[in-house]
């Protein structure tokens, strides 16, 4: 889950370095990446504030 959430937030900064139309289809992508991600962990029983290790 947050090597998925690391990479949508890369993905945002990375449109920041866009040129025109360009830079809102990667933020856009990026968002949709997040939304699906956080939909996808959701209905599987993942909550966020679960961890990983003790």
């Amino acid at each position: 889950m947050l090597a998925v959430l690391r990479g949508a937030y890369w993905m945002r900064f990375w449109s920041l370095l866009q040129r025109g139309d360009r830079r809102e289809t990667v933020r856009l992508a990026s968002k949709a990446l997040e939304i699906v991600a956080l939909d996808i962990f959701g209905k599987n029983g993942w909550r966020s504030n679960n961890k990983l290790c003790f």
